[in-house]
């Protein structure tokens, strides 16, 4: 069993080019505290700890686990049922894992099968903000895939999948340093782009060929506007009406918009996105936002949406008169 304190591990298939690596932020939203990485395939894995090597050839139940222990990392090898591999890694500056073939794979299990996905890619893990952090090193026509095949689930029309390649290349080059201050360019939610990583191409069916190919199809394809690109926002509905960031956001974050007519827009709202809702109790509401603002709000506190004149909803305001 060994500890890691301040530093951070980092677990890694075939090295790619630098300049065209993108850094994902995954499972932020878990908050996750215990980690387990398992080696998809039989290929040998290096353990590298200061330069020594570790063979080893991964089994049924053969695994990495990883869990939080204040802000160092606890870190041992389980190989069916029993502890191996034992390193005292605190004045290690990081420990690398290789794996000799590039079809190789990890699976990466959160807090006891809270949530179990498939990666490939240089895996970077640390203590951050409380939990462990997981940055995933890929390029980005491996990003735009995955984020093709997770944004569009079930949609089998190529040109479709096409559209949103590029506006997802798009997207990922234009706002690759969204998350500088964390560590990373991205992170896996519909804050950034929905990406759910491998599961959903290894599949082989006819929708995984379909992403496949509309990626192939676009490599390298952009949107640009008057000479320069921005990020090229979507949705999976529009609400029934088109706009612009700016209409919604009022932050100039594309391109001048004074030109632009909304118009309705039948097939989002025939779509199972147009309308929904979501209840929760007002108590529970006001306790996370309170934690998020540092500031204790009241029972009494308001919530107020403020709603333009194309009927979005910019911004939701939180008053509150008995502060």
């Amino acid at each position: 069993m060994g500890w890691i304190g301040g530093l951070f591990l980092i677990v890694g298939l075939s090295p790619a080019q630098a300049d065209h690596q993108l850094r994902v932020g995954l499972f932020g939203l878990y908050q996750a505290q215990s980690v387990l990485i398992q080696a998809v395939g039989n290929s040998p894995v290096v353990l590298q700890v200061d330069g020594q090597r570790k063979s080893w050839y991964p089994q049924t139940n053969s695994a990495l686990g990883i869990k939080r222990r204040g802000e160092q990392l606890q870190l041992r090898l389980i190989t069916t049922n029993q502890h191996t591999g034992r390193h005292q890694l605190a004045n290690q500056l990081n420990l690398r894992w290789t794996v000799a073939s590039d079809s190789s794979a990890w699976r990466v299990t959160i807090d006891n099968g809270r949530l179990v996905r498939t990666l490939r890619g240089d895996l970077q893990i640390r203590i951050a903000d409380g939990a462990i952090q997981m940055v995933l090193e890929t390029d980005m026509e491996n990003l735009v895939a995955r984020v093709v095949a997770s944004e569009m689930s079930g949609i089998t029309e190529l040109e479709a999948l096409k559209a949103l390649a590029v506006v997802a290349r798009t997207f990922g080059l234009a706002s690759r340093a969204r998350h500088r201050s964390e560590g990373f360019d991205f992170c896996d939610t519909t804050h950034c782009q929905w990406y759910q990583a491998e599961d959903r191409l290894d599949r082989q069916d006819r929708f995984a060929r379909l992403v496949k190919q509309a990626v192939t199809e676009t490599e390298s394809v952009t949107l640009s506007f008057q000479g320069t690109m921005h990020p090229t926002y979507f949705t999976g509905s529009c609400g029934g009406m088109t706009t612009t960031p700016e209409l919604i956001w009022s932050n100039g974050a594309a391109h001048d918009a004074t030109e632009h007519q909304p118009i309705a827009c039948q097939w989002c709202r025939d779509s199972k996105f147009y309308r929904w809702q979501r209840r929760v109790r007002k108590s529970a509401f006001t306790a996370v936002i309170s934690e998020r603002i540092g500031v204790r709000l009241s029972p009494k506190a308001e919530i107020v949406a403020e709603i333009n004149e194309q009927g979005f909803v910019p911004a939701v305001w939180i008053v509150d008169r008995q502060r």
